[in-house]
């Protein structure tokens, strides 16, 4: 947002044209490892040569060109004018990595973190199979948003879970086809500076789950946590998680053919976004997740508001953009649609408020709203509303992203 708008106070169309000026800016290189590079990586890569900004994954990513680079540093294709890149010998390279071990702990052992695969959402996107009616309660809920909760029979429970299995619990909510005892201790243990821990860490943590639940069901039937094939899982015929209550509702949402139906099955979606997804679990993994699962419930505010202001519930279709603002607070195109609403039915000082809020939030990253938010509040209320009334879209209001072509260095 900032490299954006340095170069519209700039009247510059790229950052290429600002590189002989005065002050010229700074260049970005971002650097990520492809096996946990998501989309918004890929998006930094659309957006990016323009803005300054250059992206290299290690690995293979879609939409970014490929070039191998061999242990003379000599390159497979030219970068530009440059055939070869500078490379460190094994002893300088064991050098630095040994001053960075100095200051931050121990170094990681490469080969088992490349082998490490980062959760995914796969469960947002395919048939979520129902075991039992969708009213049909289980006994054991697992509530990842707003904080892990666990809950047995109505009751949370509180003590005698220990804190590594609150970890696995909310590990195997998100992936619910299953992780391997190897994937566990990397993604839970490993990645926290435990390297030491195995077997006897992760089968304590499995068994402390069992037990605890188990005891407050009053038996010693059910599995809670199933094994099979290598793979442990939550036992799904006893264990229901919001993560996936979600996912169905939204499911339904998307094969709704008529607007009731969906607001209904929308309805039901955006009541288990209560708070931060996965908040208080520690852990890399966790961010990539909690950022979709933020992505995904700002798509399911933004569209039941929506329908909601069709069906004439405007205090309603309000209170789900607040919720989506609240839950992407620095997004300034969902503030602006909230504020489009709030003027469109004659709320004025409630824009003024939503404009202020944002403007405090935007200056944390050291920028303001620009002029097309400032023009809303300026322009005449009838203007307003026929202007917002033309530009809505369903989703989230963020923009559609090109990725580069095979040509951009």
């Amino acid at each position: 947002m900032r490299r954006s708008r340095i170069l519209v106070q700039r009247e510059a169309s790229s950052y290429r044209e600002l590189r002989g000026g005065e002050d010229p800016p700074l260049g970005l290189l971002v650097i990520a490892s492809a096996c946990e590079a998501g989309a918004h990586v890929a998006a930094l890569a659309a957006i990016g040569e323009r803005l300054g900004i250059t992206v290299v994954t290690i690995g293979p990513l879609d939409g970014l060109r490929s070039v191998r680079v061999d242990g003379d540093g000599t390159l497979s294709a030219p970068l530009g004018a440059a055939a070869r890149l500078s490379v460190l010998s094994a002893e300088s390279a064991a050098e630095l990595l040994a001053a960075i071990a100095a200051g931050r702990g121990a170094i990681p052992d490469l080969a088992s973190a490349a082998a490490a695969v980062p959760p995914h959402l796969d469960i947002l996107d395919g048939p979520i199979e129902e075991v039992t009616p969708p009213n049909d309660a289980k006994r054991v809920e697992l509530r990842l948003f707003g904080g892990l909760q666990v809950v047995v029979d109505g009751r949370e429970v509180r003590t005698g879970l220990r804190r590594s299995s609150r970890a696995l619990l909310a590990l195997l909510a998100v992936r619910s086809e299953g992780v391997t005892m190897e994937e566990a201790l990397d993604l839970l243990w490993h990645e926290e500076g435990r390297p030491d821990a195995g077997r006897t860490d992760f089968h304590a943590a499995v068994n402390s789950a069992r037990g605890r639940i188990r005891d407050l069901l009053g038996t010693q039937e059910p599995m809670v946590i199933s094994y099979v094939a290598d793979y442990y899982r939550l036992d799904a015929d006893i264990v229901d998680v919001d993560l996936w209550q979600f996912g169905r509702a939204m499911q339904r949402a998307a094969a709704a053919t008529d607007e009731v139906t969906r607001r209904d099955a929308l309805e039901r979606a955006c009541a288990r976004v209560i708070g931060e997804p996965l908040a208080g679990i520690r852990g890399d993994w966790t961010e990539s997740i909690r950022e979709e699962l933020r992505r995904r419930a700002v798509d399911a505010l933004v569209q039941l508001a929506q329908l909601r202001e069709d069906a004439g519930q405007v205090d309603a279709a309000i209170e789900a953009l607040q919720s989506a603002c609240t839950a992407d607070p620095y997004d300034e195109a969902l503030a602006r649609q909230l504020m489009h609403v709030q003027i469109r039915h004659g709320r004025r000082d409630a824009a003024d408020r939503t404009y202020r809020v944002l403007a405090a939030r935007l200056a944390e990253l050291d920028t303001e709203p620009d002029e097309e938010t400032e023009e809303l509040l300026e322009a005449d209320d009838e203007v307003i509303g026929v202007a917002a009334h033309r530009k809505r879209i369903p989703g989230s209001g963020h923009a559609h992203l090109a990725i580069i072509d095979d040509e951009t260095p």
